[in-house]
């Protein structure tokens, strides 16, 4: 079975954009629209992660 490279690159932006979002949100203010791209981001690509794991075998 191959790896899902796919999926793993989703899931490392996913995490890094949240993580992001989570240590810079306090400095510069939760409503920040750099903040909430990142939220945003973070949002889909864990949404596609999930749907192409979902379909991976």
């Amino acid at each position: 079975m191959l790896p899902d490279v796919w999926g793993a690159a989703g899931l490392v932006i996913s995490v890094g954009a949240a993580v992001w979002a989570l240590i810079e949100a306090p400095e510069r203010t939760w409503t920040r629209p750099p903040v909430l791209v990142a939220f945003a981001v973070a949002a889909l690509t864990g949404a596609a992660v999930v749907r192409r794991s979902m379909r991976h075998p």
